[in-house]
């Protein structure tokens, strides 16, 4: 289990610390620093899960990535994290702060699981409702997550409920830049493959089917039954992409989030080094 924990963990290290992002928002709350841990170690076991649940259920899961588990082993690994979640929030003394953080993140986790429901559905909107639903899905997984994490570490701070509002704002932001971050970093990484295949549902595979034309789509698809297999054929269908404006799009949302992201922490009326230790977890544009 130590080792399932480790390589999840390397994975928020790798998306600029995020791992320290319930911790930091906790303090500029105001809240002490011991009362951090069983939050954070609560929303390390959610994400650990969904990390676990999402892999298998995508058809993404690589043993040697978890330490070895096998698809069986890993989905009880999930199960057994999700049910230690109140059991480590228990271990508060504030009666009404543990209620409050159980109720939330039971909330987060169905939430994220109507947002992977879709996501699995596959669903059959076309053009702009496509895009659209991206987006509804983004919002439901990475969106979910991080915002609690921001409004549980905000929580122990107990500020008003505005502040509180705003530090959530934020992480669902933040959650749905990184979701953008990774499908745009995942698209344009040379020799990476494992975004392109048939019936992905990456942004510039969504958005590059929304504004091509018949031709166009039809030469998409056939590159995606190649691409992921196929160097070469991943590197006509990146530059198929790019005619579409699929980068650019895509280099559109990541500036236009974070900006959101930017304006929802300043209504946390944060000021300082508290101030600039978030804006500095903000993804900023590096054109690949």
């Amino acid at each position: 289990m130590r080792d399932t924990f480790d390589c999840a963990n390397q994975n928020l290290f790798e998306a600029q610390s995020l791992v320290h992002l319930c911790s930091h928002c906790a303090i500029s709350a105001g809240a002490a620093s011991e009362q951090v841990i069983p939050v954070l170690a609560a929303w390390l076991l959610l994400y650990v899960a969904a990390e676990l649940f999402d892999a298998v259920e995508d058809d993404e899961f690589e043993s040697q990535d978890w330490a070895g588990l096998s698809q069986a082993e890993a989905l009880n690994v999930a199960s057994a994290c999700l049910a230690a979640i109140p059991l480590v929030l228990m271990e508060m003394e504030d009666a009404q702060l543990c209620l409050d953080l159980i109720a939330q993140f039971h909330q987060a986790a169905l939430t994220m699981a109507m947002g992977q429901h879709v996501d699995l559905s596959g669903g059959k909107e076309e053009g702009e409702d496509a895009v659209a639903r991206y987006w509804r899905v983004a919002a439901a997984k990475s969106g979910a997550l991080f915002a609690l994490a921001c409004w549980a570490g905000a929580r122990l701070g107990n500020p008003a409920a505005e502040v509180l509002s705003a530090y959530a704002d934020f992480g669902r932001i933040l959650g749905q830049l990184l979701q953008v971050c990774d499908d745009y970093k995942d698209a344009y990484t040379p020799g990476n493959l494992s975004d392109f295949r048939p019936g992905q549902a990456s942004l510039p595979v969504v958005y590059g089917r929304t504004v091509a034309g018949p031709v166009e789509i039809e030469r998409l698809e056939a590159l995606l039954t190649q691409a992921a297999v196929d160097e070469q054929a991943a590197s006509q269908l990146r530059e198929l992409l790019d005619d579409l404006g699929c980068k650019y799009y895509q280099l559109l949302q990541i500036e236009i989030l974070g900006q959101q992201a930017e304006s929802a922490l300043r209504r946390t009326l944060l000021t300082g080094s508290h101030l600039d230790r978030l804006l500095c977890l903000i993804p900023r544009i590096v054109i690949l």
